[in-house]
């Protein structure tokens, strides 16, 4: 890898002589201004041109070198390794693939009998605690969204109140459940 690299850099230093003598070729010519009519000769657009293809040659190799002295793409692009959380995360809407991917990380969750979910009595007991403190409205708003998986704009149509009250009652029911979460006794896991 190394050896391509020096390569790489040779040429970058060749193809920069050859833009350092054409900048020079060029400003040695006091191009007089153009007289109104007057156009320019093929040969003086063909330095222009050719100056542009050799900053992009430039600018290729650079980019080469670069890339292969970190390998991974440089600049502002950062490797998946050196992202935020919120640049890996990935947002999956489909529950169903959702639900393989657990199913193939963690296993099965529940026991299934018949196909039905067996949630245990403890379990059972530790949702209604959890859920104690929320208004009726809160709880019809949160098991819409977690147990029957219905959009915002879906709850707001079913419940008829705007979807910006759905956000609210979502909102303050999580907190809700939250500060039972971390206070009760029944909450806590064993």
């Amino acid at each position: 890898m190394q050896e391509l690299i020096n390569e790489y850099r040779g040429a970058l230093q060749d193809v920069q002589k050859v833009k350092a003598n054409l900048q020079k070729k060029i400003d040695a010519k006091k191009r007089p201004l153009l007289q109104a009519g007057q156009k320019r000769t093929f040969q003086e657009v063909s330095e222009k041109t050719t100056m542009s293809k050799l900053k992009s040659i430039i600018d290729s190799l650079e980019y080469s070198i670069e890339w292969m002295e970190l390998g991974h793409e440089p600049a502002p692009r950062r490797a998946i390794h050196r992202r935020s959380g919120l640049q890996r995360e990935i947002c999956v809407t489909d529950i169903e693939k959702m639900r393989q991917w657990f199913v193939y990380e963690h296993g099965n969750a529940y026991e299934f009998e018949d196909n039905e979910p067996v949630i245990s009595e403890w379990d059972k007991i530790r949702m209604e605690d959890a859920m104690s403190t929320m208004s009726a409205q809160e709880k019809k708003v949160f098991l819409l969204k977690h147990e029957k998986n219905l959009s915002l704009s879906q709850i707001s149509d079913e419940l008829e109140i705007s979807i910006r009250s759905v956000r609210s009652y979502l909102s303050r029911g999580e907190e809700k459940i939250q500060q039972q979460i971390d206070g009760s006794l029944f909450c806590m896991a064993i």
